[in-house]
């Protein structure tokens, strides 16, 4: 009993629920950038199996990072239990970031070890003093957006023969997933990082203004799926964008939607996917040094 509590608390800190999503995201772009090839280029599967083990090691490190750097900010966040807030052990992300590097470099020399460089500058840039893009406004949001998913599909990309327009238009796709997810993140915390003076970027805009780059963020998600269609209708190459990419894609985006719906407390009414349900009014004036921006107009 004791070890299935220390391994559910393990799962915790580590966000199992968090990077399990974020590599079935990634599996689901995999399979759809599949579609794009006549003939599927020799090894493409043992590269995604490759890479999904890789982000096995890896999320947990970057997530487990995170949390040794705030644990003061945890604890602050929940001074009740703050005793039992401990500090993840340094070696322990230290071994899994190396073995991550070990791995990659094992798996395909330059391009796996471009993709960890890439990954970890932004795990340490968004987490560790003094950059810690986590306070500075949108660099972090960014950083945050690009920096968990999308290394891992180029790198698959860069491993094979590319087909240029499926691979932007899932590159795409990901940079507006990964700007759904933390801004959502920033949206859940909102209220605690304010209590505690945690200055990220949603602090200091506000909610109502995150529903509306989330609006923006939906709107261009379907612009991309009816992007597909028409380069698939004659306005790409021939063979460039198959039909049934355009197909795929339009389904993965319609579900995308509709799951962040569902996630974040709305009904699924199917005309309903791209508007953010309307926060309610926040008349608090923030914490320290906040200018209230919930209750502008």
């Amino acid at each position: 009993m004791h070890r299935n509590t220390r391994l559910a608390a393990f799962a915790r800190r580590t966000r199992v629920a968090d990077w399990g999503v974020h590599i079935g995201v990634f599996v689901l772009c995999a399979m759809l950038y599949a579609t794009g090839f006549d003939r599927l280029p020799p090894g493409l599967w043992t590269t995604v199996l490759r890479l999904v083990l890789f982000q096995v090691i890896w999320y947990p490190a970057a997530y487990l990072l995170n949390d040794y750097v705030d644990i003061e900010d945890d604890r602050a966040k929940a001074p009740d239990r703050a005793s039992e807030v401990r500090r993840p052990s340094l070696w322990l992300i230290l071994l899994l970031f190396l073995g991550g590097t070990v791995w990659a470099w094992g798996a395909s020399h330059t391009a796996g070890l471009v993709c960890v460089a890439v990954t970890a500058a932004a795990a340490f840039a968004y987490s560790v003093p003094p950059l810690r893009l986590k306070l500075r406004g949108f660099a972090g949001v960014v950083t945050a957006a690009l920096g968990q998913r999308l290394p891992f599909f180029l790198w698959l990309c860069v491993s094979h023969p590319v087909r240029v327009m499926p691979a932007v238009l899932l590159t795409a796709y990901l940079a507006c997933v990964g700007m759904l997810f933390i801004l959502h993140h920033q949206v859940e915390d909102l209220e605690v990082d304010r209590a505690t003076a945690v200055m990220t970027w949603g602090v200091r805009k506000g909610r109502v203004y995150i529903h509306r780059v989330l609006l923006v963020n939906r709107a261009v998600l379907v612009g991309l799926a009816g992007l597909a269609w028409l380069l698939a209708w004659g306005g790409s190459p021939p063979g460039e964008m198959p039909l049934r990419f355009a197909l795929g894609y339009t389904g993965l985006v319609l579900v995308t939607l509709l799951l962040f719906r569902l996630r974040h407390g709305a009904r699924p009414h199917p005309l309903a996917l791209i508007r953010t349900p309307r926060p309610a009014r926040d008349t608090r004036r923030g914490g320290p040094g906040l200018r209230g921006s919930d209750d502008r107009r």
